[in-house]
């Protein structure tokens, strides 16, 4: 929480520092032919935006090319439940946007919209590659644990 210094009684000056803005984008490490990445801790405000960085490497650490590939995101209550909250595609640029092909990065965007009504609680999402080869990945499984807004529209 920023501090806050007040100024009268209805100036509010708050000051921005780097690490107000780190809810905004979230970087996550994958590995292909590896395990998905698991149970890395994803942290949010229900209605907020976040975006998922994904990096997909192999082993050594060498990006794996992602042109042409499709990519889908998940997310539910629990692994076992049979409905999605919400999926995202690699079909929609507003949904996942392969940034950086060559590079094994792309970004999923969590817009309000997806988590606005959702119970205050922790949810497993995770993504999965089929490169143009093919071959199919699931690159990355993680806990997304939704904090209470006090703002609400």
């Amino acid at each position: 929480m920023p501090n806050l210094r007040i100024f009268g009684a209805d100036n509010i000056v708050i000051p921005l520092t780097p690490t107000t803005y780190t809810n905004l984008i979230e970087p996550v490490q994958a590995i292909i032919g590896m395990p998905a990445a698991s149970n890395q801790l994803v942290e949010m405000y229900r209605g907020d935006n976040k975006t998922l960085e994904i990096t997909v490497t192999d082993a050594e650490g060498i990006p794996i090319n992602l042109t042409g590939a499709d990519i889908l995101f998940s997310m539910k209550k629990l692994k076992t439940d049979t409905v999605n909250i919400f999926q995202k595609s690699s079909d929609a640029l507003e949904e996942i946007d392969i940034s950086d092909p060559t590079g094994g990065v792309f970004d999923v965007y969590i817009v309000p919209v997806d988590t606005q009504e959702l119970d205050v609680r922790r949810y497993v999402a995770d993504a999965q590659v089929v490169l143009n080869t093919g071959k199919v990945y699931t690159v990355i499984d993680i806990v997304i644990n939704l904090k209470a807004d006090v703002t609400r529209p």
